[in-house]
């Protein structure tokens, strides 16, 4: 059996359980969050001013966000940003879209109603312009219930015509000092003034007053018929129709040394039926079910809010949470579930210890969970993530060698957990009897394992140990340390679950069968190209994954197959570079890479992942971070900051609604410029969502179309659009950044289609116009001028020889004249001579 160490002194202990007890108190206020993680849209992210003050969803999915200075619309990859005084149409029509935003709503056909600057602009889904509704500068609020849009200008109710742009006047609005807010539901108008809520009834035209005397900021209706209301200086208030009075239900209170959580702002329900409202202190929840009320106080540096001043809210159609601040941007988040916990241990590590990563994690069978860093020991968590003990190098009988820890294993018989150290040999702690032993301390334990700890693995009653001395194992009920005889000294390995070890060593792939034997039979499975570095091994059922720093996860299958290698070419992998991996309840396993937490199916071969680095951007996953699958299907996850927990179904693909659309062509850009509907080029009349057909002219044929995703933050996955042209593409590619790029594509028709990892699939027709001098005419005009070039150099050449033929027998003739007239000559000249 092993050894405890002798006990130590009076005084030693005292000194020991002196500094435990500090190391508690400083670590018991450790910070827990239930799951309220933020992404973040700021001026960074393109918003034309940091403070959003309304936030609407129109019927693509896109996201509106209403500032301080224009409106910024969302589509899941980037802004469109609209202020100041924006050109529309061929004719170049101006329309001043403003500043100051204050409400946006969407009529029954999806058309979008803004106020801004006291008046309100419409804008054209379909036709994808803004235009002026109102022109009054007098509009006091717009509100609308189930596509009916209704506004407030002076002290009259008007309702615009659900099929049209007219207006009717529904009533007047007694006397009120100022109006914030305009609710609407099917019985009456509900006008938020500075002396109470105006309740004025649809049918009878009758009024009353809620809360007189309170100044009121905004009310709504929640699906069972309750009217919410905030107040800037009383909190929320709850009014059923069987109530005589409103009840106040939640009074926020402000953080410890700030105040203004009683000036709330919007509210809106959620799926679950809980209440969100925002105040100038941060973000509350009250529960109606049980009467509580939550404030979110996660900081922003692990993912809370970029501001604590909140203004805009909404939930859309996927039950995300947007909610707009005043200096922040805007965050967005899903509480649908608890999908992540967070344990960010980091600024509370005591001084004399270093700030570290977690390298490994490990459950007892009280469901402690203890973790090693590489620098500050070992700790351990309960249930609710307090921390419990904590274990490192203070000079006592009863403390770890080194504070360097590399892998951590657990005993479930002994209640043991064995720690794996660097340069501090293997330590073992007792945790019944709370008592450290060093087994480096010990003569026969300093060869075998050594000092050096790479992996440890807990089977059958066996503790197998990867050191810098080479392979070995303990039996775990004699204490008594054997080599394994195989001569390898891997530092990662696995064991299925027959026993068998797998693991690298000099570039191949070993697995040793029946390891506490004294023959044990070593085989290679295969040999890796020295290009490959591994890091990580991990036994399933049917082969072999290694996970690798830039090669993806190389699966050997243990039938003699080829070696397969799954990547970023032939796969959904988000990185190449993998570094943990971790078996799942059933065919699953999870791998961790620099950005992303994967789930890989190895049945099917498909694969899922939570983008890690969007919700906690301070805490950063590198080689060697700790990755843990719990019994219930959660995920563990260590890091640089600390430990984080992922709910199984982060994985889960999302459900879409038959009425929204999940995937959608969002914009068309040729040389860079955007494409608008009815700009004069005739590419496409209709906003492209609502396009069939973009037709190119010749001289663009290089074109980007981005694709829209309105799934936010139902899958956590990293949108991963696919792309095809009929009659270009022979597979399917891997858009980039959701953009869909052609370049010098010859002139035709096409089909473009693309795809989301739900398999939602859109098309567009593409038709590239074939350039003037190209066209059937101007081939004709070619032929003809061919043809008549031809014949002119025909008649041309044919005129040529007559004249050279007619030149030809005149100058024979003439030679012929002139040997005539020399034989005259010659004649004449011989009868002289004979006369005389």
């Amino acid at each position: 059996m092993l050894k405890r160490n002798s006990p130590a002194k009076l005084k030693t202990l005292s000194a020991t359980l002196h500094c435990y007890i500090i190391v508690l108190l400083m670590l018991m206020t450790v910070r827990t969050a239930r799951g309220e993680y933020f992404r973040h849209l700021t001026l960074d992210d393109g918003l034309s001013q940091p403070s959003v003050m309304a936030i609407a969803q129109d019927r693509l999915g896109r996201m509106w966000l209403g500032t301080r200075e224009g409106v910024n619309v969302y589509d899941g990859v980037g802004i469109t940003s609209y202020k100041g005084w924006i050109t529309y149409g061929q004719d170049e029509d101006k329309i001043w879209i403003g500043n100051e935003v204050s409400s946006i709503v969407s009529d029954s056909i999806g058309n979008i109603f803004i106020m801004i600057d006291s008046d309100i602009v419409k804008y054209d889904l379909a036709g994808d312009r803004f235009s002026r509704f109102t022109n009054t500068g007098n509009i006091r609020a717009l509100g609308a219930y189930g596509g009916e849009v209704a506004y407030v200008v002076g002290d009259s109710v008007f309702v615009k015509n659900p099929c049209d742009d007219t207006t009717r006047l529904t009533c007047i609005v007694p006397t009120a000092k100022y109006i914030t807010h305009l609710a609407v539901d099917s019985r009456n108008y509900y006008a938020a003034t500075y002396g109470g809520l105006l309740v004025i009834d649809r049918r009878t035209r009758s009024s009353r007053i809620l809360l007189q005397g309170t100044e009121i900021y905004s009310s709504f209706v929640s699906r069972d018929g309750t009217l919410w209301i905030t107040t800037l200086n009383r909190g929320l208030f709850r009014y059923r129709p069987e109530d005589t009075e409103p009840l106040s239900v939640s009074m926020p209170t402000p953080p410890e040394g700030v105040a203004g959580a009683s000036q709330c702002r919007h509210a809106i329900e959620d799926h679950k039926g809980k209440i969100w409202y925002g105040s100038f202190s941060g973000l509350f929840c009250y529960d109606p079910a049980n009467g509580e009320t939550r404030h979110i106080k996660i900081p922003m540096n692990i993912g809370g809010l970029t501001h604590p001043s909140v203004f805009g809210m909404h939930c859309d159609r996927r039950g995300n949470l947007w909610i707009g601040t005043y200096y922040g941007g805007v965050n967005y988040f899903s509480p649908d579930n608890d999908r992540f916990l967070n344990f960010n241990y980091d600024d509370f590590i005591p001084e004399n210890l270093s700030r570290s990563f977690v390298k490994d994690m490990v459950v007892d069978r009280n469901g402690l969970l203890w973790f090693a860093t590489d620098g500050a020991g070992v700790g351990c968590l309960d249930r609710k993530w307090n921390i419990v003990a904590h274990l490192f190098t203070h000079n006592t009988d009863k403390s770890l060698r080194q504070n360097n820890i590399r892998c951590l294993e657990y005993d479930s018989v002994g209640n043991r957990l064995f720690i794996g150290t660097h340069l501090g040999g293997l330590s073992v702690y007792d945790i019944d009897r709370r008592s450290v032993t060093n087994l480096i301390d010990a003569p026969q334990y300093q060869n075998v394992p050594g000092n050096v700890i790479h992996k440890l693995k807990v089977h059958d009653g066996n503790l197998f140990i990867a050191s810098r001395a080479g392979l070995s194992w303990m039996d775990l009920s004699s204490g008594t340390i054997r080599r394994v005889n195989a001569g390898l000294a891997p530092t990662i390995f696995d064991i299925d679950r027959d026993g068998n070890i797998y693991c690298i060593s000099s570039h191949r792939v070993y697995r040793t069968a029946d390891p506490t034997e004294t023959n044990a039979a070593t085989t290679v499975i295969t040999r890796l190209d020295r290009r490959i570095f591994p890091t990580q091994v991990c036994a399933t059922d049917k082969g072999v994954l290694v996970t690798t720093l830039g090669n993806g996860i190389l699966y050997c299958p243990y039938d003699d197959s080829p070696v397969e290698y799954i990547n970023t070419t032939n796969s959904r992998l988000p990185d190449d570079y993998c570094y943990a991996i971790s078996r799942g309840r059933e065919n699953e396993v999870y791998v961790t890479t620099e950005n992303n937490v994967v789930k890989l199916n190895m049945e099917n071969r498909s694969i899922q992942s939570v983008c890690f680095s969007d919700f906690f951007p301070e805490s950063h996953i590198i080689n060697e971070c700790a990755l843990l699958s719990l019994a219930d299907g959660d995920i563990l996850v260590g890091s640089t900051k600390g430990i984080t927990r992922l709910n199984g179904n982060s994985f889960s693909k999302s459900a879409v609604t038959s009425n929204t659309p999940c995937i959608y062509f969002s914009r068309l850009l040729l040389q860079n410029k955007d494409v608008a509907a009815g700009d004069g080029t005739g590419i496409i009349e209709l906003a492209l969502p609502y396009s069939d057909h973009i037709v190119l002219p010749p001289d663009c044929n290089d074109f980007c179309i981005v694709v829209g995703v309105s799934d936010y933050l139902a899958t956590t996955s990293a949108p991963n659009i696919e792309y095809r042209m009929d009659g270009i593409d022979a597979h399917w590619l891997t858009a980039s950044g959701n953009e869909v790029r052609y370049r010098d594509l010859p002139s035709g028709s096409y089909r473009l289609h693309a795809r989301y990892q739900n398999g939602q699939e859109i098309s567009i027709g593409v038709t590239v116009n074939t350039p003037w001098y190209n066209s059937w005419w101007a081939w004709l005009i070619y032929f003809a001028i061919t043809v008549a070039i031809g014949l002119f150099i025909i008649q041309k050449t044919l005129a040529t020889t007559r004249l050279r033929r007619s030149l030809k027998k005149e100058k024979a003739e003439r030679a012929q004249i002139e040997k005539l007239n020399q034989e005259k000559f010659v004649f004449f000249s011989n009868v002289s001579h004979e006369f005389q």
